[in-house]
């Protein structure tokens, strides 16, 4: 007899980024509470690495490796059927369109519940619209429950029906605990930058939501006045290329640094001055909380989820999005009185601690799963 209760959570994501971490983080969490949550991804013949698998293996999880033959492959369902006759799945758990679209016609085959968790939407093409409005509809007439990351995100959801009581916000958070600020100076060695210089980053997907080259147009600005700086682009996607092109254009080449994926983002933190975001929407980013949690002063966008973790001046910086101006005001700010912004590290890293620590996010989910089976 099957003494746990058990989720198969399916993401269409080979990355281990801020949604993954987290989904594993949960996973391990919340074993001990009678829930054990199986980790599932889609693999194809040209993607069969898998980041984000290889660390959810990492961590003792179960993992099931869903192949798919192209974009809209309904074997898939058949998969999950087949893998419920050896592992009979209580709960089915989503997290993007096309793993909510199979999970669901799963869900309803299999007789069982299913949630998915709405992290945010990207919508940087006609097509991407139109799959983000079905995606809505789905979530908002088809689920059982839908978690967001932010109460932002749960607004937009109640514009397609406002009075849903299937609707929950579990905001992002962080196993705190693991968190320590270590300064080895390895990073700063590598790249040849002295600790005098100060050293900024733009951490996340290279694509045009996250608006990098909104932050190259700003950075010439302030190399042009004769400020002294080094700014790393962390992260990998479609983008790159144009913004490499971008940075040589504009002549910063000694300025800008692309640094690729980085799995281990301790180290790096510790050796910041500031973590800048600039995106033009947001769930609710790992990045803020994990900058803030290592004491890395933050200037970010007002959008999403963002203002529900910098929730005053005293914990970090908001700026409107898409706003250069303001964008360019605050790096110069920044440079002419950095001590400014690094008083209100102490507040900030107490903020994330106290409520955005991953026992809170456990809590939440542990309900959300009970009260579905």
């Amino acid at each position: 007899m099957q003494s746990k209760v058990v989720v198969l959570d399916i993401r269409d994501s080979p990355w281990c980024d801020g949604p993954g971490r987290t989904i594993i983080e949960v996973a391990r969490g919340l074993r001990e509470r009678g829930i054990e949550i199986k980790i599932a991804s889609f693999v194809s013949a040209n993607r069969r690495e898998s980041d984000y698998l290889d660390k959810a293996r990492e961590d003792g999880l179960d993992c099931l490796e869903i192949e798919e033959s192209k974009t809209l492959d309904f074997t898939i369902i058949g998969q999950i059927l087949e893998y419920n006759k050896k592992t009979p799945i209580d709960i089915i758990h989503t997290h993007d369109l096309r793993s909510n679209l199979y999970g669901l016609f799963a869900a309803k085959k299999l007789k069982v519940p299913i949630v998915t968790t709405a992290h945010g939407w990207v919508a940087n093409t006609l097509l991407r619209k139109i799959e983000i409005f079905v995606d809505k509809l789905l979530l908002s007439y088809f689920f059982d429950t839908v978690i967001t990351v932010s109460d932002q995100t749960q607004k937009k959801l109640r514009k397609f029906r406002p009075n849903s009581t299937r609707l929950v916000t579990v905001h992002n958070a962080l196993e705190t605990q693991n968190y320590c600020v270590e300064d080895t100076g390895k990073l700063r060695e590598s790249l040849n930058i002295t600790k005098k210089t100060p050293l900024f980053a733009k951490i996340g997907r290279l694509s045009p939501e996250k608006r990098q080259q909104l932050l190259l147009s700003s950075v010439k600005q302030l190399v042009d006045e004769g400020y002294d700086f080094r700014l790393l682009l962390i992260g990998i996607g479609p983008d790159e290329s144009h913004l490499r092109e971008m940075a040589d254009s504009l002549g910063l080449t000694g300025v800008i640094e692309f640094t690729g994926f980085i799995r281990d983002m301790q180290p790096v933190y510790s050796e910041l001055d500031l973590v800048i975001q600039t995106s033009s929407t947001e769930g609710m980013p790992n990045v803020v909380l994990e900058s803030m949690l290592m004491r890395v002063p933050v200037i970010a966008t007002d959008v999403g989820g963002t203002a529900e973790i910098i929730n005053s001046e005293d914990v970090g910086t908001l700026i409107e999005a898409d706003n250069e101006l303001q964008l360019v005001g605050e790096l110069r700010s920044f440079l002419d009185n950095p001590e400014r912004y690094k008083q209100k590290v102490e507040m900030g890293e107490r903020r994330i601690r106290e409520e955005f620590d991953s026992s809170v996010r456990l809590e939440k989910m542990a309900s959300v799963y009970n009260k579905m089976v």
